[in-house]
């Protein structure tokens, strides 16, 4: 069976867990952004979703206007990647 996928910018903030979070427990392959893993603890983050039944993946982005369409370009121009998240 083929999910769709949501994009979420900033999903592992406050705001963006909870959307994620909602796309998640409504059917959605739900992938967040974040411009520093180590930074972020984007694996810290990931688990305790996981620990709450949320299964939501990440991509580094890079948030600099000269890149932004680079960063989409590379999430985009990869479906197969996201789809085996």
């Amino acid at each position: 069976m083929n999910k769709r996928v949501a994009l979420v910018t900033g999903g592992n903030g406050g705001i963006g867990t909870q959307i994620c979070q909602q796309l998640a427990a409504a059917g959605y392959r739900v992938v967040t952004t974040c411009v520093c893993a180590e930074k972020e603890d984007i694996a810290g983050w990931q688990a305790a979703q996981r620990k709450l039944g949320f299964e939501i993946h990440w991509v580094a982005c890079v948030m600099y206007p000269t890149t932004v369409p680079a960063s989409v370009w590379q999430v985009s121009s990869r479906p197969s990647t996201i789809a085996s998240m």
